[in-house]
């Protein structure tokens, strides 16, 4: 017995390990791919999600506004004489000339030009008494379209996308030829309740409908889009140039409303379904689901109008009569399912060489960390103790070998120390110790150790983050604001000055606290997300392709157009956390980034008097509903703006040093309790402030707020 164990172990343990590693693997790939399954299910899921509330958001704003409009008492009027002289028998030359008709466009003016359209009003029979274009007056091509008889029967509604070629005359005028349109419809009601007509607003889709379906899109092959319940695209494809070239699309064609959510029965490059014309092919799995109003998510996959097998997940939306869906590639969405798979098919023959490269790697880091943290030299500076730790690597505190002064070392992490991340590193050294404002950290040196260890030095900061403040303690007075608001926009002013951008402007960003005997002392931290306001070389630093900041200070531009970014996406950033200062609360919440990100681009904040209930100085108030403008035209241009506006508030000036003193005497204690004590680095966030993140536009990356 003793003999087979020994042989056992001599001969054949290498193949018994094997066998070992092979159904080990087996198992574990298994979960992994099951894991797969449920995050790519939740990825979709959420993202539809998050489309689906922002189409509903901005289709209740436009049925808001046009109801609003038709219930204005001036409009209705106006449009009531119009009805009574149609119905008397005027011609559509009478309603041309009638005085009613150019009070309308008058009284309608601001609302055509913010949505850059025209509009139409309907009589109860569907006539056309009034329009932006006046060839369509006496027109009733829009009188059995289904959202006019909706606004005939008393509700207001907003149109699914329908083909601009409905018959209106002068419709060759309005948009591109072909482009789909969409009305938002409201009934004009007399004093009795009765309904007089309708007012229709045109919109296009191209403006917010199509770009809301733009915002999130997974990958290089992600897409979502809407359709009808006959499986007509309503929206872009992301595959023109494909679709065209699989002859399912015409060179002068673009894909909405002349792409059927159809199942070419073959994937591209293995032939044209010969037995049914493309109108004749089945709905996809997807859109057949749709389109009986059920909602799904398909993790296995199903091929898609080009005929490629995606995965998806879609929902009906009754109130357009449209289904929304979300899809990727099973290539692209299963990809590293399959570097698994490969990898596994490999791992029997090179296990043993993998065991030893891990033992020789992990004893190889472990000694490196274990020389960290029993506080070597960095340089000048001795390591003490780790007091934080993030993304790019981790920050302790040390002591400078001569002067003996505490100092933050911020040492790059070893498995971020890639070319690309010493780039941004160094451009963090570079950016910061360039600003040489009091309000800005300071950068002391920057090296590099004989085992290719990179660090930097700066001044070591006493005090707490600003978000960690106001969450223990609560939103500032309106003069204590001023006076730390002013020291922020000081610190931005020079890089602004100096044609940077900070980008990720918030409490968390702040430290406060006593600075050589001067109470409530503010520095600006963590310009790592730093780049030029004029595109360079550096730009490649950052994905302009991506989201980069925290989601809950994000401004409209950062999401959007991220490359188009100015100072006053800072000055945004400046007018949240001004906003958060004042109340307590953040601008805008929501149940993950996306919806937040949607709240940023299209809800409009409440003022700090609405949030709170209080009043507040008209002048302070006013600043900071100005720096939240959506409009980025509408916003102070950069902060040295913002700081002569705090200046010439009624309040500044007015918080003293025996004032600061006395607050921070009295809360020391709590703010010590509430987590963290006073002591505090750049990269730090003590308490719950949200984190950065890198949302790629492709896909669903990072934390939710």
């Amino acid at each position: 017995m003793s003999r087979f164990l020994t042989r056992l172990r001599g001969k054949w343990m290498p193949l018994v390990t094997a066998v070992a590693v092979a159904v080990a693997g087996y198992f574990v790939y298994q979960r992994i791919e099951g894991s797969l399954h449920r995050l790519l299910r939740e990825q979709l899921q959420t993202i539809l999600t998050a489309e689906v509330e922002a189409l509903k958001l901005w289709v209740e704003q436009q049925r808001i506004e046009v109801e609003a409009t038709a219930r204005d008492a001036r409009v209705r009027d106006t449009i009531t004489r119009l009805s009574s002289l149609a119905a008397e028998g005027g011609s559509p030359d009478d309603l041309l000339i009638a005085p009613e008709q150019a009070e309308l466009r008058r009284l309608l003016a601001p609302h055509l030009d913010r949505r850059r359209t025209d509009f139409v009003v309907l009589s109860p029979v569907g006539h056309v008494v009034a329009a932006y274009l006046t060839e369509q007056l006496g027109s009733t091509a829009l009188a059995d379209r289904p959202f006019v008889k909706t606004a005939l029967s008393g509700d207001s509604v907003v149109s699914p996308p329908i083909p601009s070629n409905i018959g209106l005359p002068g419709d060759d005028g309005v948009g591109a030829p072909g482009e789909p349109t969409m009305f938002a419809a409201a009934p004009i009601r007399g004093d009795r309740g009765e309904v007089l007509g309708v007012l229709a607003f045109r919109i296009p889709p191209a403006v917010d409908f199509a770009r809301i379906l733009r915002l999130a899109r997974m990958g290089r092959t992600g897409e979502t889009y809407a359709f009808d319940r006959d499986g007509l695209l309503l929206s872009d494809s992301r595959f023109d140039r494909q679709l065209r070239k699989l002859g399912l699309l015409g060179e002068d064609q673009d894909s909405s409303f002349n792409i059927q959510v159809r199942d070419p029965g073959r994937e591209p490059g293995t032939g044209k379904r010969e037995d049914l014309r493309p109108g004749e092919w089945p709905l996809t799995r997807m859109a057949r689901d749709a389109a009986a109003g059920t909602a799904g998510v398909d993790t296995n996959g199903y091929r898609d109008y080009r005929g490629v097998p995606v995965v998806g997940a879609w929902s009906w939306l009754p109130e357009l009569q449209i289904g929304v869906a979300t899809e990727v590639d099973v290539a692209e969405a299963y990809g590293p399912l399959i570097v698994v798979r490969n990898s596994f098919r490999l791992l029997i023959a090179i296990a043993v060489l993998v065991a030893a490269v891990n033992i020789f790697v992990s004893r190889r880091a472990s000694k490196l960390e274990r020389q960290i943290e029993e506080s070597q030299h960095l340089g000048q500076y001795r390591l003490e103790r780790k007091i934080g730790e993030g993304g790019m690597g981790a920050v302790y505190l040390a002591r400078h070998a001569l002067l003996q002064r505490p100092t933050a070392v911020k040492v790059l992490g070893k498995d971020a120390a890639g070319a690309g991340a010493m780039e941004r590193f160094e451009r963090e050294v570079q950016v910061t110790a360039g600003l040489s404002h009091p309000n800005t950290i300071a950068i002391y040196d920057f090296g590099r150790t004989p085992d290719d260890v990179f660090y930097y030095a700066m001044e070591f900061l006493e005090g707490v983050t600003l978000g960690h403040c106001i969450e223990t303690c609560g939103p500032f007075e309106e003069a204590r604001l001023i006076y730390v608001l002013e020291q922020a926009c000081g610190s931005l002013a020079e890089a602004h000055h100096a044609g940077l951008l900070h980008r990720d402007i918030k409490p968390a960003n702040m430290m406060i606290g006593e600075r050589g005997g001067v109470y409530d002392f503010l520095k600006v931290l963590d310009f790592g997300l730093v780049r030029p306001v004029e595109h360079s070389e550096q730009l490649g630093l950052t994905n302009v392709n991506s989201l980069t900041g925290t989601p809950l200070f994000l401004s409209p531009e950062l999401i959007q157009t991220p490359e188009d970014a100015d100072t006053r996406s800072d000055v945004y950033q400046l007018g949240v956390v001004a906003y958060y200062m004042l109340t307590g609360a953040h601008v805008f919440q929501g149940a993950n980034i996306f919806e937040v990100c949607a709240h940023h681009l299209y809800a409009e904040p409440d003022t700090p008097e609405q949030r709170t209930g209080r009043s507040f100085s008209a002048d302070l108030s006013a600043l900071i509903m100005s720096c939240l403008a959506k409009n980025p035209d509408e916003r102070p241009t950069d902060a040295s703006v913002v700081l002569e506006r705090l200046r010439a508030c009624a309040a500044a000036g007015s918080w003293t040093q025996a004032e600061a003193r006395a607050w921070w005497e009295r809360w020391h204690d709590d703010l010590r309790a509430a987590g963290g004590g006073t002591t505090s680095l750049p990269g730090q966030s003590i308490g719950t402030n949200p984190p950065t993140v890198v949302i790629d536009l492709g896909a669903r990356v990072g934390k939710d707020p």
